[in-house]
């Protein structure tokens, strides 16, 4: 290894004092690994930062390494420095695990990236004396206050506060007392009552919860059982959920909008809980707090996709922001499509003699399935495809009748599946994305999130992301079908959802096909 560049002692030692703030604690018994890489002004950026436990260095160097190289061949090529952190009371002692910090610094060199410097530290405060593992000159020194370090002072104002170590970090995540929890289920329970029987349109929640942000923002977070539990009873709409990750302008959530769902997902019951720590994995994560967002991750009790994702992101270091179509531009359309979407049961029915005609049919299509009557369900498909096949003629429905057995068909299963692709060896029509987004504008909002969801699928299988994501976000609650695709742009490495779900409804018509012929 080469000599560290450390010509300029003092800067070795203001560098030294910056890492609890970059870190965000004050390590100990443990390696510190910063990736630093030019930036764009020429100057050093701090960007990948690990921590890595001596007592897993020293039983296992060879793993070690491993754990440490994964991270780092994600990122641009670049140098590292590492810190060795240990209680050692005398500054001519021979410093620890020399030969396990060799490994792993060819670990770091066959990565891709150049170790710049190892240092060791007993501990981080001020007149705290450091040395280079690598002292072949006396390169050593004393370090200045952590406290007063520009990393530090930095952090301070933007009301970031610098644990004490990495346990307190943990701490932060522990659940309110028994007695708290059931108060704010209790008070749960009728709050989601409440919205059900009188849904709040999605625009109005978020309203609420960005109030809640501001007044996180003077200092204070909600007190009362009542809004506490208003809030949470919010995440278990899933476009809540998704949408209250970022304010209405603005690429990186507020600090105070994950301290407030950290406040709420201590006090939350289990289901929403699994919502609430799945986001706040999303927003720490956001913000560039790696360590804390993978803490957030393992407090997910029943896995979630975006827990999933955080965690295996964080593993590789990568960048939320890093492209078009990244993780963080989920989040953005989301909340960038609130005031546009309709929920359910919040607006009166605007045509209440459709809705009545659109139960019957599903009634009817019920009781077909019900008695296997695969010929009345195939009519039920060829039906829509006359009316797709029609489309680009002029058709539109003549009776409420008419458009209700179509409503109704779209939103019905087994038939809603297998119009959602054309009969066998035709392309996907565009005609049938039209006649799905025409029912959308028409259908009743009890029935509306299925056929958003036809919609979605058509636009995606035609090539269409961007309408087909707006489809997806339309009608709150979504479809669960609405929310595999939702699923899928948040995370494309899992395939062609699209693919998969035309395979199952291929299948499908194929099914009422055969069964109509017998």
């Amino acid at each position: 290894m080469s000599d560290p560049e450390t010509s300029n002692l003092d800067a070795a030692g203001q560098f030294l004092a910056n890492i609890p703030a970059i870190v965000g604690f004050y390590p100990d018994e443990a390696v510190i690994l910063l990736h630093v890489r030019p930036g764009d002004d020429g100057l050093d950026r701090v960007g990948v930062t690990m921590r890595l436990g001596l007592a897993s260095l020293a039983a296992d160097p060879a793993e070690s390494g491993k754990t440490v190289a994964g991270p780092l061949r994600t990122q641009p090529a670049g140098t590292v420095i590492a810190v060795v952190v240990s209680h050692l009371d005398d500054a001519d002692a021979e410093l620890p695990l020399r030969a396990e910090i060799d490994a792993l610094a060819s670990a770091i060199t066959e990565a891709g990236h150049r170790v710049r410097a190892v240092f060791f530290v007993p501990e981080f405060r001020e007149g705290s004396w450091w040395r280079s593992y690598y002292d072949r000159s006396g390169t050593a020194g004393i370090m200045p206050d952590p406290t007063a370090s520009l990393v530090a002072l930095a952090s301070a104002d933007s009301g970031v506060t610098i644990q004490p170590s990495r346990q307190a970090i943990e701490d932060l995540f522990r659940l309110a007392s028994t007695d708290e929890q059931e108060r704010i289920a209790r008070a749960t329970r009728i709050a989601a009552a409440r919205e059900q029987e009188t849904p709040e349109p999605l625009a109005k929640r978020i309203e609420a919860f960005d109030a809640a942000v501001a007044a996180a923002i003077d200092g204070e977070l909600p007190s009362s059982d009542e809004e506490i539990a208003n809030l949470i009873a919010s995440f278990s709409s899933p476009l809540f959920r998704d949408a209250c990750v970022l304010p209405a302008h603005g690429r990186h959530p507020e600090r105070q909008r994950v301290q407030l769902l950290l406040h709420l997902y201590r006090l939350a019951p289990l289901p929403e809980r699994r919502e609430i720590s799945a986001v706040l994995a999303v927003g720490y994560y956001l913000l560039g707090e790696y360590l804390y967002a993978e803490i957030a991750t393992r407090q997910v009790t029943i896995p979630t996709l975006h827990a999933a994702i955080v965690a295996r992101n964080v593993q590789r270091a990568i960048n939320p922001y890093a492209h078009r179509g990244s993780f963080a531009e989920y989040f953005r359309s989301t909340r960038s499509a609130v005031e546009r979407t309709r929920t359910v049961g919040s607006e009166s029915e605007r045509h209440p003699r459709l809705l009545t005609l659109v139960d019957e049919a599903k009634r009817q299509i019920r009781a077909e399935r019900d008695h296997g009557d695969r010929r009345a369900l195939n009519d039920r498909v060829n039906r829509v495809d006359a009316v797709v096949k029609a489309w680009s003629a002029g058709w539109r429905a003549q009776s409420d009748e008419e458009l209700a057995a179509l409503v109704a068909a779209v939103a019905s299963a087994p038939v809603g599946l297998a119009v959602l692709v054309p009969p066998a060896g035709l392309a996907t029509e565009g005609s049938r994305a039209m006649l799905f987004r025409y029912l959308l504008e028409v259908s009743p909002l009890d029935y509306a999130s299925d056929v958003a969801a036809a919609l979605a699928f058509a636009e995606y299988a035609q090539g269409n992301f961007e309408a087909g994501r707006a489809a997806t976000l339309a009608i709150d609650p979504p479809s669960p079908l609405s929310e595999k695709m939702r699923a899928r742009a948040l995370d494309p490495s899992g395939g062609d959802l699209t693919v998969i779900i035309a395979n199952l409804a291929r299948t499908e018509r194929r099914n009422l096909l055969h069964g109509a012929a017998d």
